[in-house]
C-alpha cells in the first residue's frame, strides 16, 4: 500500500538518536559559521548570475580534469565541496 503524507514514526529523524541528534548539531555550526560568505556569494549571484555552487572549470578553465570532475563542485570561489561516496572512505 502507498503511504501519503509525512509520517515521521516510518524515517530517521534527526533526534532518533544521540549520534544523529549530535551530527545535527555539529552541521548546524557550520551552516551559522557560512552565513556571511554565503550572504557574500548569494549576492554575487544576484548581480552577475555567477552561480553559488560552481563547476571547477569556472574557475579552473586551465585544468584539464577540471572538466571531467563528476562530484566536485566549488561553493563560491573559495570552499571545494568533495562528497564523500562510499561508506569507510579515508582520505589519502
Amino acid at each position: 500500500m502507498l503511504s501519503i503524507g509525512n509520517q515521521p514514526a516510518e524515517n530517521h529523524q534527526v533526534y532518533t538518536d544521540a549520534d544523529t541528534w549530535e551530527k545535527f548539531a555539529r552541521h548546524t555550526q557550520i551552516y551559522k559559521s557560512l552565513a556571511n560568505y554565503t550572504r557574500s556569494i548569494v549576492k554575487e549571484n544576484s548581480e552577475n548570475g555567477t552561480p553559488v555552487m560552481r563547476p571547477l572549470f569556472l574557475h579552473y578553465e586551465t585544468d584539464p580534469g577540471s572538466f571531467r570532475e563528476e562530484h566536485e563542485y566549488l561553493y563560491g570561489p573559495d570552499l571545494l565541496v568533495a562528497p564523500v561516496l562510499y561508506p569507510n572512505t579515508v582520505h589519502s
